[in-house]
Order: structure tokens, then sequence, then C-alpha cells
């Protein structure tokens, strides 16, 4: 399993991460660097916005979506390879 939190310095109440592959992070460069078959896990707290009401479905179907994406386009890479 591949778990990475990669926003420097130690975590903070007021910590917040990105939605996958939205923010200057190479995550495609570092899943390619990946073993296939990897179980990979996300963490994106998305705290401003559960704060300002948006249900944890809707924060986690961004999440999952884009990290849907950024797998399919993984995938297409290694097909032309």
């Amino acid at each position: 399993m591949a778990h990475g939190r990669f926003t420097p310095g130690a975590p903070s109440p007021g910590d917040q991460r990105m939605v996958p592959g939205t923010g200057e992070l190479p995550l495609l460069d570092m899943l390619t660097a990946l073993p296939p078959g990897l179980v990979i896990g996300l963490e994106v707290p998305l705290r401003s916005q559960a704060e300002a009401g948006i249900g944890p479905r809707d924060r986690l179907g961004r999440c999952v979506d884009a990290a849907r994406g950024l797998l399919d386009q993984l995938t297409d890479e290694h097909r032309q390879l």
C-alpha cells in the first residue's frame, strides 16, 4: 500500500490539501514510479469545504473522480510504452 502526504512540514489544524491532480505536485509522475498493482490511499480532508457546508459525499466524489482520472491517464500512458 502506498500512502503519501506530500505537503511539507508538520500537519496543522488548518492544513488544506487539494483534489488530486489540481495542485503543483507531479502526481502522475509519482504514480508512474510506483509498482503496478499497489493499493493507493487518498487523504484529502478539504476542511474549508466541510466548514462551508459541503457534505462528505460531494467532497469525496470530487476526490475519487479526480483520482480515477489520474489512474486512467496512467493506464493510457503505460499502453503507449
